[in-house]
């Protein structure tokens, strides 16, 4: 009876951890509200502004400003306070155009993250370290724009 009871309790956290996140295994917290197309953008009269974008998808990553960027992989580790992400970064660049530099030296970058329905707000540790907590002024917040 006991076997029988943790199968159907398996086979429910399994269906509800899949449940509205399409392809991606929603085995970690916070994994499905992370998907899709995130930014944050500046408006000065009527001119809007991207100036930060993050894609999601599955297990991959894209997060570029105006000027550089990076991508990879990443893992959360959402039951520690603040939330914690580890990018696992394959490619990197900076420069814009015929300027860029590429740079697809593989390195890991430790950071904190705060995810709701509508805003995911992450922030960058320094070389090698997570930040403790966030400071104002170097989080991003970026606006969810499309599931994918």
């Amino acid at each position: 009876m006991f076997k029988s009871l943790m199968a159907v309790g398996a086979c429910a956290f399994v269906m509800m951890g899949l449940a509205g996140c399409p392809g991606v295994a929603c085995f970690g917290v916070d994994t499905c509200q992370l998907q899709g197309t995130w930014e944050a953008s500046v408006t000065n009269g009527n001119t809007t502004t991207v100036t930060n974008r993050m894609v999601v998808t599955d297990d991959a990553f894209a997060y570029s400003t105006q000027t550089s960027g990076f991508e990879g992989t990443y893992k959360v580790n959402a039951l520690t306070k603040p939330k914690q992400i580890d990018f696992m970064i394959t490619k990197s660049w900076v420069g814009i155009g015929p300027l860029q530099v590429v740079d697809n030296t593989h390195k890991t970058t430790f950071g904190i993250y705060a995810v709701s329905k509508d805003t995911l707000t992450v922030q960058f540790g320094d070389t090698g370290n997570r930040p403790a907590a966030f400071d104002n002024d170097k989080a991003v917040a970026l606006a969810h724009i499309s599931a994918n």
